[in-house]
């Protein structure tokens, strides 16, 4: 989906005051999609009482993209385990 377009649909949630949550999907692997900081960001900034969610098998997730979905908006971020494979992110979050 390109900006315009979710922009557009963010700003009618902003119209009905929108305050469930908002998940994040790409063919279900949101961090395929490389501008996810900045929907989510946007999102974020124009739905103050919306919660955004992201799900992901962790495959490209790593301690920055973390921090960096983190401080764009994201509220939830969780990482499913298929099949026992560990990112470093997860491993990093285990060790703590």
């Amino acid at each position: 989906m390109n900006f315009q377009v979710f922009a557009e649909i963010v700003a009618q949630l902003r119209q009905i005051r929108f305050r469930g949550f908002l998940t994040y999907h790409f063919f279900n692997e949101p961090l395929l999609n490389r501008d996810l900081e900045t929907l989510v960001r946007h999102a974020s900034q124009q739905l103050p009482k919306a919660r955004h969610v992201i799900f992901t098998n962790g495959d490209l997730l790593t301690s920055a993209r973390a921090a960096s979905l983190l401080s764009a908006g994201v509220d939830l971020l969780i990482v499913t385990d298929h099949g026992g494979r560990r990112t470093e992110y997860v491993e990093e979050l285990e060790s703590k």
